[in-house]
């Protein structure tokens, strides 16, 4: 407790908070730890509408603030986080999602009160970002059968894997497997996958790691392909993933470059940012951007 308090002389912290995120248990218990603090180091900020995380964190930025913290889902850590990008802040998590995938990916711990003591404990990790076109991620982007997925849960109210797990299937049966184009700096290769993930991180979330051989401090992004596949090969896909052992499965394969450009036959591709849905009519650039965000962590 003492380098806690000794920590709060030095630092300030500011929490953004996603009011939506989470059940209200989970809530109740976010702000009565809190409530333990004292106030003149922390802020507490709670967001309105989509998009304010991220002019918060701006904010913040230009406040000075040591330590900004985004308590919610993989949606509120990414527009926060991507404020940070390429600045001396550190950026903390509070998990508060159904997925969690980049929280987990640091190992933030998923309990309140151990992810509030990692917070102030101000340890701190410079990792690699991953930017497709204009935006960032931090754990995965994709394109395909995923991608579809992402806008079908977006559209629903339940969150939670069962729920996304459903989506999935629905969407497996439907999936009309379209050509794209992947092109790296060593070459380029015409296929219609079920899935393509452009990782940064090691899994999607809720321990579903799509490329466990993923290293966010390694300059490099991992290309993680499913090839079409029968329904039987796909759940255990779903269940060495969950594993970590999806690398087993003959129809994926992995490879990592710096640069990858890929293209479609579809005039529209779909694709998603850390699980949040996004379309484009242009192709999709996917960089890394070394060492350019502090992550506080165990």
């Amino acid at each position: 407790m003492r380098g806690f308090f000794i920590s709060l002389l030095i630092m300030n912290y500011s929490f953004i908070i996603n009011p939506n995120s989470g059940n209200n248990k989970r809530k109740n218990i976010i702000y009565k730890i809190l409530h333990k603090y004292p106030s003149d180091k922390i802020t507490v900020t709670v967001t309105e509408y989509a998009g304010h995380a991220a002019k918060l964190a701006q904010q913040e930025l230009k406040n000075g603030t040591a330590n900004i913290i985004a308590v919610g889902g993989d949606g509120t850590v990414n527009e926060v986080a991507s404020q940070l990008v390429g600045s001396e802040a550190n950026f903390g998590i509070i998990p508060m999602g159904s997925g969690n995938g980049f929280a987990r990916a640091v190992n933030i711990p998923l309990k309140p009160q151990e992810a509030f003591d990692t917070v102030f404990r101000n340890k701190s990790k410079r990792i690699d970002v991953g930017k497709v076109n204009d935006k960032f991620f931090f754990a995965v982007a994709g394109l395909g059968l995923d991608a579809n997925v992402a806008f079908r849960f977006q559209e629903s109210k339940i969150r939670g894997a069962i729920p996304y797990f459903i989506a999935g299937f629905m969407e497996f049966f439907r999936y009309s497997y379209p050509e794209f184009i992947i092109s790296t700096n060593d070459n380029g290769s015409n296929m219609n996958p079920l899935i393509i993930i452009i990782a940064n991180g090691n899994q999607f979330g809720n321990g579903a790691k799509i490329a466990p051989h993923a290293d966010m401090q390694d300059g490099l992004l991992d290309i993680c392909v499913l090839q079409k596949m029968s329904i039987l090969t796909a759940l255990k896909a779903v269940i060495k993933m969950f594993q970590g052992k999806i690398d087993q499965i003959p129809a994926y394969a992995a490879s990592t470059s710096k640069h990858i450009e890929i293209t479609s036959e579809k005039k529209e591709i779909n694709y998603h940012v850390d699980g949040e849905p996004f379309k484009t009519d242009d192709k999709l650039i996917f960089e890394i951007v070394p060492k350019s965000l502090n992550v506080i962590t165990i």
